[in-house]
């Protein structure tokens, strides 16, 4: 081989890697999918956490969350949960569903203090088995009249 193929080569070979890395990494920074919902009435475009990536991350690492967003959760099947505030900079409301009916809402619950180890955060446990939560602005669950035993389409149930 001579020396003009094998920069040819290496010139193709280099190529090829940069588009797996660079394809890798916009496909890891594109937004996460998004669904409609209405609760009680009030449309919320809600990210879909539907990765084990994107559910370990949640709303971490936000500095606001429009009163119109959100995130959703859908697990497979019905089950005890427990979630916490790691990387939280916001406060939020949880709410909790089973079968498209909410089961409860922890509302207002603060981001923790900067610097707060995992250990020591505070885990919020869900009220009984649930399929479905929901992540919302702190407040909102109220300000829009949502209440335990209200039901909720999810389209994709």
């Amino acid at each position: 081989m001579t020396n003009q193929w094998r920069i040819v080569a290496a010139m193709a070979a280099a190529t090829v890697i940069a588009v797996i890395f660079f394809g890798a990494i916009e496909k890891a920074a594109a937004p996460p999918a998004t669904i409609r919902i209405l609760l009680n009435r009030h449309a919320f475009d809600l990210e879909m956490a539907d990765t084990p990536a994107l559910q370990a991350r949640g709303l971490g690492g936000r500095n606001a969350l429009a009163s119109d967003a959100g995130m959703i959760f859908l697990f497979p099947e019905a089950r005890p949960r427990v979630f916490w505030m790691k990387d939280m900079r916001i406060p939020i409301d949880i709410i909790w569903l089973r079968g498209g009916v909410v089961l409860g809402i922890e509302a207002q619950i603060p981001p923790p203090e900067s610097g707060t180890a995992d250990d020591a955060l505070v885990r919020y446990p869900s009220p009984g088995p649930v399929d479905t939560v929901i992540e919302l602005a702190a407040g909102r669950a109220a300000a829009i009249g949502l209440i335990p035993g209200q039901r909720v389409d999810i389209p994709l149930r």
